[in-house]
Formats: structure tokens, C-alpha cells, sequence
């Protein structure tokens, strides 16, 4: 059973609204359908071990939301490692072609990326890749008391 005890309830600030990545990851309220924000959102996940919150308020409805992390490894092994890997390789294989994101090893005859070729490869194809897997988490509401 889910309970807050200890736990701080965690709310936005007036008039602040969900950044890009929320959008990207599309969790949602269950009851009144508006967006959450992500960050927010993965505090409540019940495997993780610090800076952990109970719940997230949403700013519509005022109901609490959490992540109950039910068929949270089938969705990694599934999911969320096949695109992991699947948008590492398309971005390693995007920069190889791209001048200045990359150098030419003469030995091998062939193009690898470099350093800053390895940072557009993660800010733009793995964490948004990252941040849709979090589409297929299960959002569910706690109620008032801190019981399910």
C-alpha cells in the first residue's frame, strides 16, 4: 500500500508549465488529460531510491499522480533498450556524415564520430528517444488520505 509518509508532495509553481521534454514523454493525468511534467513525474517512481516524492499534484485537477511501476522491466527490455540502442545507432551513423562531428582514421578508411559529434548523437537522438518511452508508464491517482 502507497502511502506519503515522509514523502513531500511535489506541485509546480504558479504559472510555470511543463518544458519540451514533458511534451515529448506525454504523461498525462488520468482524470483531467493534461500534461504533467516529466521530471516531476519520474520522483514518484517506486524504484527509485533518492530524491524520491510520494506524489505529483497536478495543476488542473489537484489530483495527486504517481507512476505505480508495474510492468516497468518488461517495458525496458522491450521498449525502452531496443530504442535505446536503435537511436544510438542512427545518430552515431547521422554524425559520421555530418563535417566537424566527426575525423577520418586512415587506417580503417573509415569516418568516427568525435566528441562533439557524441553530444548531438545524445541530446538529439537518445534522450528524446529516452523520454517517449516514458508514453507507456502507468499513471495512477492517490487518493486525499495517502491510500490507494
Amino acid at each position: 500500500m502507497r502511502t506519503d509518509e515522509g514523502q513531500p508532495i511535489s506541485r509546480l509553481a504558479a504559472g510555470q508549465k511543463p518544458l519540451i521534454l514533458s511534451k515529448i514523454a506525454g504523461v498525462r493525468c488520468p482524470t483531467c488529460n493534461a500534461l504533467q511534467p516529466i521530471y516531476r513525474m519520474n520522483r514518484t517512481n517506486p524504484h527509485k531510491g533518492w530524491n524520491k516524492v510520494a506524489a505529483h499534484e497536478c495543476s488542473s485537477c489537484k489530483s495527486w499522480l504517481y507512476f505505480d511501476g508495474k510492468g516497468r522491466y518488461r517495458r525496458f527490455f522491450l521498449i525502452g533498450a531496443p530504442l535505446f540502442l536503435l537511436s544510438a545507432g542512427i545518430g552515431a551513423e547521422a554524425v559520421t556524415h555530418i563535417d566537424g562531428l566527426h575525423h577520418f582514421h586512415e587506417a580503417r578508411g573509415g569516418s568516427e564520430g568525435n566528441f562533439l559529434g557524441f553530444l548531438v548523437t545524445v541530446f538529439l537522438f537518445v534522450i528524446p528517444t529516452v523520454f517517449f518511452t516514458s508514453r507507456f508508464e502507468s499513471v495512477q491517482t492517490l487518493e486525499k488520505n495517502g491510500q490507494i
